[in-house]
């Protein structure tokens, strides 16, 4: 019951002007044509002739509102936009699994993102069904055994890997918890942490089939650090032509860094 009353709900916010237009229609015809009701038709006129005006004012928003950029300074700035893509990927109406892949490196901006969602989620602020996330990041033993020639401050760059690993640790086991938060259980969302065992070269929100960011990671000699969410994050949508090459090539990606994973949490639903 409560399902079929949220899709009414998402079909009426989402169609109320077609709504609105149907019963001023139906309702003046009816009213007009019988003669004690005659004088009520006004009314329905007056209901038509608002939705066009607010069908207006809606469009009219629509046009002057700014479109998301297609490039921004770095992933922290473009986090509002990226967690607005992905929970109107969620709200929207769909039977089949809606998957969300999120590549990146320590995760420590994924997670905050995803945590975010959560307790929207917890504290029904966000209502969605049918969502499978899959989170990619750097393997905690790989990166502990990064031997790097080049590197100046061994023992300062060791240290460094240590405190990453342990870090992502911390982010894969709190993520892997929400599979056993009710709210996550009873809608059927779920969440897979897999721990990649090679260096970062690229970082990704990929939503469903409808958009996607994506940016690079850099090798900061200056930090002797890998460098992502400082570096610039592209956006594309399903609107642009070149959306379907970066999805398949992403996607693509993902799924190849699977066959490199040391780690994987396991969804248990």
């Amino acid at each position: 019951m409560q399902d079929s009353l949220i899709r009414f709900y998402r079909y009426a916010k989402k169609n109320w002007n077609s709504i609105v237009a149907v019963i001023s229609i139906v309702g003046f015809l009816i009213f007009f044509y019988v003669p004690p009701l005659r004088e009520y038709s006004f009314w329905f006129a007056f209901l038509a002739a608002n939705a066009i005006i607010w069908t207006l004012i809606e469009l009219k928003i629509k046009l002057f509102v700014a479109p998301p950029s297609d490039r921004y300074v770095d992933m922290r700035t473009a986090r509002s936009e990226i967690i607005q893509k992905i929970t109107d990927a969620m709200t929207e109406s769909h039977k089949d699994m809606l998957q969300i892949w999120i590549i990146g490196g320590r995760i420590r901006t994924i997670s905050d993102i995803l945590r975010e969602i959560k307790n929207d989620i917890l504290n029904e602020r966000l209502q969605a069904r049918n969502v499978h996330f899959s989170v990619f990041c750097i393997d905690p033993n790989f990166l502990t055994s990064w031997n790097f020639n080049g590197v100046k401050n061994i023992g300062e760059f060791n240290i460094k890997c240590k405190r990453y690993a342990s870090m992502i640790n911390h982010f894969s086991s709190e993520l892997d918890t929400y599979n056993t938060l009710d709210q996550f259980v009873k809608n059927c969302i779920s969440l897979e942490v897999f721990h990649y065992k090679c260096l970062p070269s690229f970082y990704a929100f990929l939503i469903g089939n409808s958009s996607l960011f994506w940016g690079f990671f850099t090798w900061n000699q200056a930090i002797e650090d890998f460098e992502g969410p400082e570096n610039p994050c592209f956006f594309l949508d399903k609107s642009n032509g070149n959306f379907g090459d970066f999805h398949d090539c992403l996607v693509n990606r993902a799924e190849f860094l699977k066959t490199n994973v040391g780690t994987k949490y396991e969804v248990n639903i």
